[in-house]
């Protein structure tokens, strides 16, 4: 027997380590976690199949994201390339099933979920520590410079912010079901962290997102006299660290600021953004039902069917504020874009100089045109059109290239995942030391605010992205059958 229970041990060890690896894995790339993630689902499709075990499969998420899974393929057959979209579509299984397994061997495996804490907890310390680094030296461990915002490991992709508060809620959920001694300072070591990663990694969705767990962080760990200190602590050393490097302002209150003054609808942070909004929103209106099929938008937002240069050119004229003749030169030539200067003149002396530089330029005068006040003189804008390889926002993603079908299916899904939070919400509100409901309110939590539409997003279908959506739901999915019980 104790042979049989060594063995039994060490599979368990072997299956549930690249597990524990993983946020080092997301923390390295898309490669690794991806590889986990795919070589969990097909053993577990194995598994399943070879011991006809499929009351595993039997639950209402599997269901849920079946019906989606079979949609996005069927959507890839009327997709403008089929072949690029069922890249992304017929490989969407392996998420599912990751959740599912996940939830089978925190079942399975004692302690699980205790190793995972640790070994996210030493996953943050690392990058607490090279983050430091980075921000004191310009370097960090591995020699990466800093950019204008602390990136630690993930190099170029600035994205370190994104990673800590999308698997902070699964720390602060899998607090109150671990047996851990002094709860709320380890939570309060956890939150305080992140908070300096979120803060040194200057990105302004990272900081929506920790600001609103944090609230709920506050309301569920401690009493009304505490919650004050903590504010004011934190206040207090937030301020003084803006004092030694005003990027963390500048770049989330500052330049948010005025992006939103930019920006022409409220919808929208930045009229960049809007440009993407209406294109998506164009493409939509071309194939309402369908969409135009997975990683589409990359490809038709520049045609002029969605293309909103109408809006571009009336939204950037510049009006002659003097009476004059024009005069057009060109700046550097042989380059791209090509910068132009151009001039308005009285007597032959310049009154008024412009430079232009940037990709879309429309001219309303020639060169030794008269113009007088208030003319039209040109239009220029640093983009020709309002592409790029997503939108920026995951429902006109879904409007874009999945149609209303696709749309209305997520969308359901978000309005079922803010009703159980709520529901949870009620239940701690009753009772307070419900502890498996307080762990599956921060579990709804971070899906929610990765599927809440007023945010700007990542790509619909990016596979980091969607890895840790799926984590959260495998402990989601697992620890929802204890409310059941």
């Amino acid at each position: 027997m104790k042979k049989i229970s060594v063995k039994l041990k060490n599979k368990e060890f072997l299956i549930s380590l690249p597990l524990l690896f993983l946020p080092f894995f997301l923390v390295s790339g898309p490669f690794l976690s991806d590889l986990t993630v795919s070589i969990y689902a097909i053993g577990f499709l194995i598994y399943i199949i070879k011991n006809k075990y499929f009351k595993y499969l039997n639950n209402i998420y599997f269901y849920y994201f079946l019906i989606i899974y079979i949609y996005l393929n069927i959507n890839s057959f009327f997709s403008f390339n089929p072949s690029l979209s069922f890249q992304t579509s017929s490989t969407y299984i392996r998420m599912i099933l990751f959740s599912l397994f996940l939830s089978f061997l925190l079942t399975k495996i004692s302690n699980l979920s205790k190793y995972f804490f640790i070994s996210i907890i030493f996953c943050l310390i690392i990058l607490f520590a090279d983050s430091l680094l980075q921000f004191f030296t310009g370097f960090n461990l591995i020699g990466y410079g800093a950019q204008e915002r602390i990136s630690s490991f993930f190099g170029e992709e600035l994205i370190l912010g994104s990673f800590v508060t999308r698997i902070l809620p699964i720390l602060l959920g899998l607090i109150f079901i671990l047996e851990i001694k002094y709860k709320n300072y380890v939570g309060f070591f956890i939150v305080l962290t992140a908070g300096i990663l979120v803060f040194l990694s200057s990105e302004r969705l990272a900081f929506a997102y920790f600001f609103i767990t944090f609230i709920f962080f506050l309301f569920f760990f401690f009493d009304k006299k505490i919650k004050i200190i903590i504010i004011s602590t934190l206040l207090i050393f937030f301020t003084a660290l803006t004092t030694v490097s005003s990027r963390f302002y500048d770049r989330i209150f500052l330049h948010t600021f005025n992006q939103l003054k930019e920006g022409k609808s409220i919808l929208s942070i930045s009229y960049r953004h809007e440009l993407h909004f209406i294109t998506a929103y164009n493409m939509y209106l071309d194939n309402k039902l369908f969409g135009h099929g997975l990683k589409s938008f990359r490809y038709l937002c520049s045609s002029d069917k969605y293309n909103p240069i109408e809006k571009i050119n009336d939204d950037n004229i510049k009006k002659s504020p003097i009476n004059g003749i024009v005069k057009i030169q060109e700046e550097i030539p042989n380059t791209e874009p090509k910068t132009f200067l151009l001039f308005i003149l009285q007597d032959g002396n310049i009154l008024k100089e412009y430079k232009i530089s940037g990709q879309y330029k429309n001219f309303f005068v020639k060169n030794g045109d008269i113009v007088n006040l208030g003319d039209n003189l040109f239009s220029n804008y640093e983009y020709v059109n309002g592409c790029n390889t997503h939108p920026h926002n995951f429902y006109l993603h879904l409007l874009s290239e999945t149609g209303i079908i696709g749309f209305i299916l997520f969308f359901l899904l978000f309005l079922f995942l803010v009703y159980s939070l709520i529901l949870n919400f009620f239940k701690i509100i009753k009772n307070k030391e419900n502890k498996i409901n307080k762990m599956n309110f921060f579990f709804l939590l971070g899906l929610c605010l990765s599927l809440f539409p007023l945010f700007p997003t990542g790509s619909s279908f990016n596979n980091w992205l969607l890895i840790l959506f799926y984590l959260n739901l495998g402990f989601l999915i697992n620890y929802s059958s204890l409310v059941k019980k």
